[in-house]
């Protein structure tokens, strides 16, 4: 498989590499996919989006309530991808990171910001766990 057909240069496969062929990995795409349309996958991921927002509203006011309205940090989001803002420069805040991690919070580092994308799976129940560690 190639990554574009040499007689339309402008298509582009994006699923290249040892498996893209694979038949397994093709029905599982097409599964997803499928589901993708459905209105299922559409109320799922507008309930992700709302639930997300959500959070990231009762993180940032309990954070203001706890620094008396000047946090050290904020949340934001869009759709199902936070990330941690540092409201004030610091040698020592990429140690949020560490401490998260310690706490069962894995994020990843793109460009300056601390990133994490939350699955359909994400519930209240993260929100509460988040806010314990924090």
């Amino acid at each position: 498989m190639n990554r574009i057909d040499p007689d339309k240069p402008l298509r582009v496969a994006y699923v290249v590499g040892t498996f893209a062929a694979a038949p397994l990995t093709l029905a599982c795409q097409n599964c997803f996919l499928r589901w993708l349309l459905s209105d299922e996958a559409k109320n799922e991921y507008d309930r992700l989006r709302r639930d997300v927002a959500t959070w990231r509203d009762e993180t940032n006011e309990q954070l203001r309530r706890s620094f008396d309205g000047d946090p050290p940090i904020s949340v934001q989001s869009y759709s199902s991808v936070w990330t941690i803002m540092y409201q004030r420069p610091s040698r020592y805040n990429f140690l949020l990171q560490y401490y998260l991690r310690d706490e069962g919070f894995n994020l990843s580092w793109c460009a300056p910001f601390p990133l994490c994308r939350f699955s359909c799976r994400f519930s209240c129940r993260f929100s509460r766990r988040f806010a314990h560690t924090s």
